[in-house]
C-alpha cells in the first residue's frame, strides 16, 4: 500500500526536522553510495519522511508502523504492524531505522521484545 494523502497535524509540522534527521542518518550510514540498492526497513515510519528520503537516494524501502493514517510517503511500500512481532523474514533487511520509536513500544518487556525482534 502506498499513501496519497499529505501528512496532517504534528507530522506535517515536523517535515523539515525529519528531512534534516534523514540527512544525518544518511551521513552516519556512510552516505548515499552505501545505502543505494540496499533493503531498508523504516520501523515506526510515522508520516514516512525518512522512508521517502531513503527511497529517493536509491534504497529499496519498506515502511512499517501501527498507524497507517499518518503515512504519506509516495512510492514506498507500507506494512501495518502491531505488537512486537514483525511480519518480515530474518535477514530480509540490510538496514533498519528505528528512530524515536522505542518510547512508543510499551512497557520495558515490550521494548526488549521489539529490540530482540529487530
Amino acid at each position: 500500500m502506498t499513501a496519497s494523502a499529505e501528512p496532517r497535524g504534528f507530522a506535517d509540522s515536523q517535515r523539515e526536522l525529519r528531512h534534516a534527521k534523514a540527512r544525518k542518518i544518511e551521513h552516519l550510514l556512510g552516505g548515499a553510495a552505501q545505502i543505494r540498492g540496499r533493503n531498508l526497513l523504516d520501523l515506526g515510519a510515522g508520516a514516512g519522511f525518512l522512508s521517502e528520503h531513503f527511497a529517493d537516494i536509491g534504497a529499496e524501502v519498506t515502511a512499517a508502523d501501527r498507524d497507517a493514517e499518518q503515512f504519506a510517503a509516495r512510492d514506498v511500500a507500507f506494512t501495518p504492524i502491531s505488537g512486537t512481532q514483525l511480519p518480515f523474514g530474518d535477514g530480509q533487511f540490510d538496514i533498519i531505522i528505528f528512530n524515536h520509536v522505542i518510547e512508543h513500544v510499551g512497557e520495558r518487556h515490550d521494548q526488549a521484545a521489539m529490540l530482540d525482534e529487530i
